[in-house]
């Protein structure tokens, strides 16, 4: 295959991507795609686009379980790829010396890569101009990629967002400190305060004692006035509590014969809500006894996204419920609609992505030098390293004499960071969104060299 065409294939596959972040970028700058529109752009991805393409793609990874014998390299690799997408970063940042919150908003970017739509967008472009791979390669490629994700939907929605999570409760430690120092300072001047008023109320009194003589005269004309005025008021206020006490009669009658029916159920309510009390109370021991960090993972183990990837599991493993709902039947219908529902988050995602960047690729709290180095060591290093391990596994016939496996593997190696990661940031942590726009910017762009070198070089290598 001629290395103009490989090229083409690559660049292609990128350039359909930053189109649609182009687009996000205009959208910022001329139709008022400011930060709060951002925000709430990202919550609609983060609970109903994402989920939907984590549910269904996740649960149509495999056909049959038996596959999972025959495949299981792919969810392995995917394990191993992740390790070192993300501790290296990790590492770096330390080294570095990145602040601890940047430091997760840093390794948690560059630490989960784009494992599905780089990749398939790769294969469409490749596939769409040469038969090198074989036949029917695209659909046997996705399925490859479906099922190398399975690995990466569990650990970046359980981990990945939990680690990031962890930035929320810090932030919220520290703003419970100022709270609580901002109290300590109000009550300190309320204090000040009562000490004033008390010396002013002293001086106030004294003041008055020594004048009271004088307005004894004037106080008794003024309560001979008074005492005509309430005789004529205490004559209407008789009739309005006459007036009202029918009123709450009335309202007691309709309020007796309303609780006649309904106070079995108030009844019985009491009652579910009285055991439900002493069943929960030995959970909730045990739950408080948990260590802080546990309890903060377990609740996020709960969020959307989270959710949809262990249901989409679930799904996969019982066959007999998922293919009449989400592969074929009557009911198939259901999977098509979250299909199509969850087919837009790669392109919402590019769209925020071009939005954040309106002000430019800025570092945000991270320096850019530091990014550089650490998208050097993520896009270089670490894809070198996965790369030279496939191929030898793959030379010395380890791994299975598969062109269209091989192929998808190094393809992963050199997959860049996850648009999903900018949506995640934006909701947990907004304050990390410049940070994370940059990075992605950046390793996008370093991305259309990598990948072009990777193609080539996978491409030369399947007959060897």
């Amino acid at each position: 295959m001629e290395i103009t065409t490989l090229i083409k294939c690559s660049i292609y596959s990128i350039i359909k991507l930053v189109f649609i972040a182009l687009m996000g970028f205009i959208a910022s700058r001329c139709s008022g795609f400011d930060e709060r529109m951002r925000g709430g752009w990202s919550k609609l991805i983060f609970t109903y686009f994402m989920p939907a393409i984590v549910f269904y793609q996740t649960a149509t990874a495999i056909d049959e379980i038996k596959e999972l014998k025959e495949l299981w390299i792919l969810p392995v690799a995917c394990l191993i790829h992740g390790i070192l997408q993300f501790f290296i970063p990790l590492i770096i940042g330390f080294i570095l010396r990145i602040s601890t919150l940047d430091n997760r908003v840093f390794s948690f970017t560059l630490g989960f890569a784009n494992v599905m739509y780089i990749p398939m967008a790769i294969v469409e472009a490749l596939t769409n101009e040469t038969d090198e791979l074989g036949n029917d390669a695209k659909n046997i490629a996705f399925s490859y990629i479906c099922t190398y994700q399975l690995t990466f939907m569990i650990t970046f929605f359980v981990l990945g967002y939990n680690y990031i999570n962890f930035n929320v409760r810090d932030e919220q430690k520290l703003q419970q400190k100022e709270i609580e120092m901002k109290e300590i300072k109000v009550e300190k001047d309320d204090n000040e305060l009562k000490n004033e008023n008390i010396f002013q109320e002293n001086n106030n009194n004294n003041e008055n004692h020594q004048s009271q003589p004088n307005n004894i005269d004037n106080s008794m004309s003024v309560s001979n006035e008074h005492v005509h005025e309430t005789n004529g008021a205490t004559i209407s206020n008789s009739e309005r509590r006459n007036s009202l006490d029918d009123n709450y009669s009335t309202k007691q009658k309709s309020k007796q014969r309303c609780s006649s029916f309904t106070q079995p159920f108030i009844n019985c309510y009491k009652l579910l809500k009285k055991i439900g009390y002493y069943i929960s109370q030995p959970f909730i021991k045990i739950w408080m006894k948990l260590p802080e960090i546990i309890r903060f993972s377990i609740k996020n183990l709960f969020s959307i996204p989270t959710m949809a990837a262990i249901l989409g599991v679930i799904f996969m493993l019982i066959k007999p419920v998922r293919d009449p709902l989400l592969v074929s039947g009557n009911w198939s219908i259901i999977g098509r609609c979250i299909s199509y529902l969850g087919s837009c988050t790669v392109f919402c995602a590019l769209f925020l992505l071009g939005g954040a960047l309106s002000n430019g690729p800025r570092g945000g709290t991270i320096s850019t030098w530091k990014i550089m180095i650490g998208i050097i060591a993520r896009m270089v290093i670490t894809p070198t390293i996965c790369w030279v391990a496939t191929y030898l596994l793959y030379k010395y016939e380890i791994l299975p004499s598969n062109k269209v496996m091989y192929f998808v593997l190094q393809i992963e190696s050199f997959a860049p960071p996850a648009l999903n990661s900018l949506v995640v940031v934006n909701v947990c942590y907004p304050n990390g969104t410049n940070s994370t726009s940059t990075i992605l910017f950046w390793s996008y762009m370093l991305a259309i060299i990598s990948l072009t070198v990777d193609i080539i070089i996978t491409m030369t290598t399947l007959d060897n």
